[in-house]
């Protein structure tokens, strides 16, 4: 889908630390396996791209604390 690209080049424009993902579960994955206590985490999409899902799987997954 072209949102894909677009997300891909933004990315790309923010730096070395800029990536995108193909998927929810590849969002996951990679931001699930950084996760430790006392990071923060912001999510930043549509509710059309399902960001609620991501916010839900990973309280679930590492703890509901501050979650908002």
């Amino acid at each position: 889908p072209p949102r894909l690209g677009l997300a891909r080049a933004a990315a790309a424009a923010f730096g070395p630390g800029g990536r995108s993902f193909d998927s929810r579960e590849e969002l996951l994955a990679a931001v699930g396996s950084e996760l430790k206590a006392g990071i923060t985490v912001l999510v930043k999409g549509s509710r059309s791209m399902g960001m609620e899902q991501v916010v839900n799987a990973l309280a679930d997954e590492h703890g509901s604390q501050g979650v908002h």
